[in-house]
């Protein structure tokens, strides 16, 4: 309804009176939404007298009011505190906010409720614009080279960026440095690494980059390389002794490899040796042995040897064909068969010449014999044929002690006798002939 003073003239219209006025809460703090009773109403107006808001009543549904902030009345600027000297009071109503000398921090507005600064640090210019870092630089980059349309210095683009990207590149193409920085496009430069090369021999220029053939390097995580299986490279065998076209130092073939042959050759004075007689080659040579008039240690070397005249064993022991040795011990007047002699399956006789020696320790007293005698066998049984020769020497002590040649079975055995009260030690060799 209209509202005039109490004269009704038009130059005392007094504007609409509301028949429903909103109320107006004055409380120390903001509503909640429990604050829904019957006393408040839509459009209803809080004022929060301690944070200075004013809030209106939009909507109660359920009991649960919803309070929609309205306006924050603001108050005077009292003081600014920064982050050292305390709080700073207004003179004429203002505080100034000033950057260092020669422009090293700035400030600006940044608009209603917003002020930004920023700060240059070689050249570069950091800004904190809405609360973002925002990095822009005034001069230029240097590079170790470049090439167009890339330049050097490198310079921002318009928007004050200069784009930075990491490469590798072949080896050889940077140098010692194995790292460079370098422009190939306006307002760009790229962080170079090489690649690494091979080469023969220690060369700096050479580093770079690289990554390792699995069937031959491990890695681990740290980056660390050793060879697959562990252990050093050999890359190259010395010999003692080279014929070309074989090399000393033996290398490697292309694929890495060293060939190994076995070899026997003639008596050479040295037994055993290694030997390059073609490239990427070398041979184990072990010498035949040969014939000398007394001991010779150059002469060693393998042999073969007549089955008529000797016996190889298993092992390789090798004795005379129809010889053999032993030993025995007696205590007291007892026997002892130092050698037994297997006859053989072929029927036949066998001349033996036989020589025992026996050692007694207490006294000391010695004895010797020298036997000839034959035995013959029908290849499944042996006889003594008589009578055995025998030559005697003994100490007198041993003059009880005997040696001779027996049969039992088909084996020939040099049979001894010790004497009683004493310990005897006893050794013989046997030499034969055989006649079927």
């Amino acid at each position: 309804m209209p509202h005039f003073t109490s004269s009704y003239t038009p130059l005392q219209y007094l504007g609409q009176r509301e028949s429903n006025p909103p109320g107006v809460w004055e409380r120390p703090r903001s509503p909640t939404t429990s604050d829904s009773s019957q006393i408040y109403s839509l459009g209803d107006i809080w004022v929060d007298t301690v944070a200075n808001n004013i809030y209106i009543l939009s909507d109660v549904t359920n009991n649960v009011a919803t309070w929609v902030l309205a306006a924050v009345v603001g108050g005077a600027l009292n003081t600014l505190t920064g982050d050292v000297g305390g709080a700073i009071a207004p003179a004429a109503g203002n505080i100034n906010i000033q950057g260092g000398a020669a422009g090293a921090i700035s400030f600006s507005n940044g608009g209603a409720g917003q002020m930004d600064a920023a700060v240059q640090v070689d050249g570069v210019t950091i800004s904190i614009v809405a609360n973002e870092l925002v990095a822009a630089s005034s001069g230029n980059v240097n590079v170790d080279g470049f090439a167009g349309p890339g330049t050097d210095p490198v310079v921002p683009d318009g928007t004050g960026q200069i784009t930075v990207t990491g490469g590798q590149v072949a080896a050889g193409t940077v140098g010692a440095n194995v790292i460079r920085t370098f422009s190939a496009a306006a307002n760009t430069y790229t962080v170079q690494i090489q690649r690494s090369a091979a080469v023969a021999g220690s060369a700096s220029a050479n580093n770079g980059v690289c990554h390792f053939d699995s069937a031959a390097f491990a890695v681990d995580a740290n980056g660390f390389v050793t060879l697959a299986g562990g252990g050093l490279a050999i890359d190259q065998v010395a010999v003692q002794a080279a014929t070309g076209p074989g090399t000393n130092p033996v290398l490697p073939t292309g694929a890495g490899q060293i060939t190994i042959n076995g070899a026997a050759v003639a008596a050479q004075s040295i037994p055993l040796r290694s030997h390059s007689i073609a490239a990427n080659t070398l041979q184990l040579e072990v010498q035949r042995a040969a014939t000398s008039t007394g001991t010779d240690a150059t002469s060693q070397g393998v042999a073969s040897f007549s089955d008529t005249q000797f016996t190889v064993d298993a092992n390789g022991y090798v004795e005379l064909l129809g010889g053999a040795t032993g030993t025995a011990q007696t205590v007291g007047a007892v026997t002892a068969d130092v050698i037994t002699f297997p006859m053989g399956a072929v029927a036949g006789t066998r001349a033996f010449d036989v020589t025992v020696a026996g050692f007694e320790a207490t006294g000391p007293s010695g004895c010797g014999y020298s036997i000839i005698a034959s035995v013959r066998t029908t290849g499944a049984a042996a006889t003594s044929v008589p009578t055995p020769d025998i030559t005697v020497n003994e100490d007198a002590a041993l003059a009880a002690a005997s040696a001779t040649v027996v049969v039992a079975g088909n084996n020939a055995i040099v049979r001894v006798t010790g004497v009683a009260g004493l310990t005897i030690e006893w050794s013989a060799t046997l030499q034969s002939v055989f006649a079927s």
